[in-house]
C-alpha cells in the first residue's frame, strides 16, 4: 500500500486515542455489549432524518457513544433502524469489504462477496485472513450461499447490489430480519440529488461517520474522517484553477476488447479529477460507469490518461495498457498517448466511495501540477 494511506491511519489512530484519552472511556464496549434484539427494523421512507442528534450520549465527560435505536439512511432511500450494533457482517464487493476494516470492524465479516478477495492494505491483512468468499467460482452470489452465512448485517457499494439484479434487495433482507447499508460513496444516490454531479468526496465521508455510529465506532471514524480531509486539503491546495488538462481512465482488458469504460458524472471518478483540478472528458455524461469505443476515446483526446490496475496483478496491468497505448495507431494522436502522460492507480483509489479515493487525488494531482507547471 501507499506510505500516504500508511500516514492516514497513524494520525487517525493518534487522533482516535487522545480523544479516547481525554474523554476516559472505551468506545469500542458499546458493539460488543448493547443488548436487544436483530439489528434491522427498515421502513420504506426515503426521507433522510436527522439522526446526529439523537445517536450520541456524552457520557464519562466527553465520550461519544451511539444511542440505540438508530436510524440511517443509504444510497436507497431506505431507512434502517438499529437495535444494537451488528455483529455478523456480509459485504458484498470490494468497496465495501475494504471500507468495514478502516471503521475498525472488518474482523466481524463472517463472509464477503468479492472473489477472489481483493488486497487490503498492510495494517489489515492479519484480520482479513479469517474472512472467506462465499461467491461461486463464476463471481456470483446466490441466495442460499448469503442466507448461509447468517449474518444480521449486509453491506454493499455498488450500484447493482441492492438494486434488484443483485442478490436480494434491502426490503426482501428487511424482510428476513437482516440489516442493511447501501454506501453513499458511489453517488447517484435516492437519498441526494442522485443527478448532480460528483465533485468531492462528502458521500464516503459519510458513510464512514455512518457506519462509526452504526457500530458505535464513532471516535474512531471521526478521526479518520479529519485525517482525509486534512489529506485531501492539502493534495488540492497547489491545484491550478486556471489550466484544466483532460482527463480519461483506461485498463488493459476494456483496451484489448475494444470497448474502453469510461467514468461520467456521477462517478467517484470524476469527483477525483475535479478535486484534482483536471476536466473528466466524458463528464458531461451523466453514467457512473458505461463502455464506449476506441474511436471515441480518440476524439475526446484526453490529455493524461489514469492507468487503472488490480492490486492482485499490478504493475502487469499498467506495462500492458500502456504499451498498448502506446503501439496501436489508432491511438497514436491522443495528446495523452503522444506525451505519455499516465497516472498508475490501482482500482480502490479510484472505485466508488473507497477510502483510497484519497490517493487517487493525490497522484493525479500531482501529475497534473508537473504538465501544467
Amino acid at each position: 500500500m501507499g506510505t500516504s494511506t500508511m500516514g492516514w491511519l497513524g494520525k487517525a489512530v493518534l487522533a482516535s486515542g487522545l480523544l479516547l484519552s481525554a474523554c476516559g472511556s472505551d468506545s469500542n464496549s458499546a458493539a460488543t455489549t448493547a443488548a436487544g434484539t436483530n439489528g434491522a427494523t427498515p421502513s420504506s421512507s426515503s426521507s433522510v432524518p436527522d439522526s446526529s442528534a439523537a445517536t450520541t450520549t456524552m457520557a464519562d465527560g466527553m465520550s461519544m457513544r451511539t444511542q440505540y435505536p438508530l436510524t440511517i439512511v443509504g444510497c436507497g432511500g431506505q431507512s434502517v433502524t438499529f437495535d444494537k450494533a451488528p455483529e455478523t457482517i456480509v459485504s458484498l464487493d470490494p468497496q465495501a469489504y475494504e471500507l468495514l476494516f478502516w471503521v475498525g470492524v472488518g474482523e466481524r465479516q463472517l463472509a464477503a462477496g468479492p472473489m477472489p478477495l481483493p488486497a487490503v492494505p498492510e495494517p489489515f491483512k492479519d484480520a482479513s485472513q479469517t474472512v472467506t468468499t462465499i461467491a461461486a467460482s463464476t463471481g456470483e452470489i446466490s441466495q442460499e450461499a448469503l442466507l448461509a452465512a447468517k449474518p444480521d448485517f449486509v453491506i454493499g457499494s455498488y450500484d447493482y447490489v441492492f438494486s434488484g439484479d443483485g442478490v436480494y434487495t434491502e426490503q426482501e433482507l428487511a424482510d428476513k430480519g437482516i440489516a442493511t447499508y447501501w454506501s453513499l460513496g458511489k453517488g447517484g444516490c435516492m437519498s441526494d440529488d442522485a443527478d448532480a454531479p460528483r465533485t468531492d468526496l462528502e458521500g464516503t465521508f459519510r458513510d464512514l461517520e455512518n457506519l462509526g455510529k452504526i457500530f458505535d465506532k464513532q471516535e474512531e471514524a471521526m478521526a479518520l474522517v479529519a485525517s482525509l480531509r486534512a489529506d485531501l486539503a492539502t493534495a488540492v491546495a497547489s491545484v491550478d484553477s486556471t489550466t484544466k488538462l483532460r482527463v480519461a481512465t483506461a485498463n488493459i482488458g476494456e483496451l484489448t476488447e475494444g470497448a474502453p469504460g469510461y467514468y461520467g458524472s456521477a462517478s467517484a471518478v470524476n469527483a477525483i479529477i475535479t478535486l484534482a483540478g483536471g476536466v473528466n472528458v466524458f463528464g458531461d455524461l451523466p453514467d457512473a460507469y458505461a463502455t464506449t469505443t476506441l474511436e471515441e476515446l480518440v476524439k475526446r483526446d484526453p490529455e493524461v490518461i489514469m492507468v487503472i490496475g488490480y492490486p492482485f496483478s499490478v504493475p502487469e496491468d499498467w506495462d500492458q495498457a500502456e504499451a498498448f497505448l502506446t503501439s496501436n495507431p489508432a491511438l497514436a494522436n491522443i495528446s495523452a498517448v503522444k506525451n505519455q502522460r499516465f497516472v498508475r492507480v490501482v482500482f480502490p483509489e479510484v472505485g466508488a466511495g473507497g477510502v483510497r479515493n484519497v490517493d487517487g487525488v493525490k497522484k493525479l494531482a500531482a501529475e497534473l501540477a508537473s504538465t501544467t507547471g
